[in-house]
């Protein structure tokens, strides 16, 4: 038993350990991007019928300007992201040089998992390793 909860343990620290892995090595593949300062944000959906904070396809329209060019694409809604534009706080994104319709947010999606996933299986490490099953 000590052993299958040391492994579960471990399972479940790798899992918290993914994302954070993940979003290293995006960052290192994306240091060639260029950080573009956001024009203008407008949300979208698909169903006019709707309010939109009810609509279930919640999209934002995101201008910005590359090389004197201006863009626009269409993105799944970020809540953290559009509330700070409409408060006029500066919002960037990363663009490829070499494609500039293609863009990435420079975010880390849900850490607090990733951390309570670690504790978890660290806890579950230290239950297996004391022997009190």
């Amino acid at each position: 038993m000590e052993l299958e909860l040391t492994l579960l343990g471990m399972v479940v620290v790798f899992l918290g350990l993914e994302p954070f892995v993940r979003h290293a090595l995006q960052t290192m593949k994306k240091r060639t991007w260029r950080v573009c300062k956001v024009e203008a944000v407008t949300l979208v959906s698909s169903n006019k019928a709707m309010p939109f904070a009810t609509a279930a396809n919640q999209q934002m329209l995101v201008e910005y300007s590359f090389e004197q060019q201006r863009f626009s694409v269409v993105m799944n809604y970020d809540k953290h992201f559009y509330n700070s534009y409409v408060t006029q706080s500066d919002c960037h994104l990363l663009v490829d040089p070499h494609a500039p319709e293609r863009i990435q947010m420079r975010s880390l999606k849900h850490p607090y998992v990733a951390v309570v996933f670690m504790l978890i299986g660290t806890l579950v490490i230290s239950y297996s390793q004391l022997g009190l099953s």
